[in-house]
C-alpha cells in the first residue's frame, strides 16, 4: 500500500535508513523533483533540486494493509506525519506517481512540461488526500 509522509527535510537520510531497516528491501520510497536552473552573473548557472511536493514523500510497502506493520512506521526517525485516507486513495496515488515517472528525464527530474501551467492562475487538487 503506498501512503504518504510528510518528513523532517534535515533528517530525510535518516528517516530512509530508519525506514529500510524496519521494513527490509521490501520498501519503495518515491518523492518527484524538479531542477531549477538560475544565471547569477553572465556566466554562472545556479541549479537548485526542488522536492515537487515539499516535504510529502510517497512510502510504499505491500505490509502497510496490516495495522501493526503500519503502527512501526509512527516511530520512525525524521517522520513528522502520515496522512490518513491512503488507503482509500490508491488508484489516484498510483495515477499519479506514475504520471510522475513517465515525465522524468534521463537524471531522475520531472521535465518542466510536465504540468503546463499558467503562472497567473492557482490551482488545487480536486480530488485526493491533497484535496483542496
Amino acid at each position: 500500500m503506498w501512503t504518504i509522509i510528510k518528513v523532517d527535510q534535515k533528517k530525510i537520510d535518516i528517516f530512509k535508513k530508519d525506514i529500510y531497516i524496519k521494513f527490509n528491501s521490501n520498501t519503495e520510497i518515491y518523492s518527484p523533483k524538479i531542477l531549477s536552473s538560475s544565471i547569477l552573473n553572465s556566466k554562472k548557472i545556479k541549479e537548485k533540486e526542488i522536492n515537487l511536493l515539499g516535504s510529502y514523500i510517497f512510502c510504499y510497502n505491500k505490509n502497510f494493509n496490516e495495522k501493526n506493520t503500519f503502527l512501526k512506521l509512527y516511530y520512525t526517525r525524521g517522520l513528522k506525519s502520515v496522512l490518513n485516507g491512503c488507503s482509500k486513495s490508491q488508484e489516484e496515488i498510483k495515477k499519479f506517481i506514475q504520471k510522475c515517472k513517465d515525465s522524468e528525464g534521463r537524471d531522475g527530474y520531472i521535465l518542466p512540461n510536465f504540468f503546463d501551467l499558467e503562472i497567473s492562475k492557482n490551482y488545487k487538487f480536486l480530488s485526493g488526500p491533497f484535496l483542496g
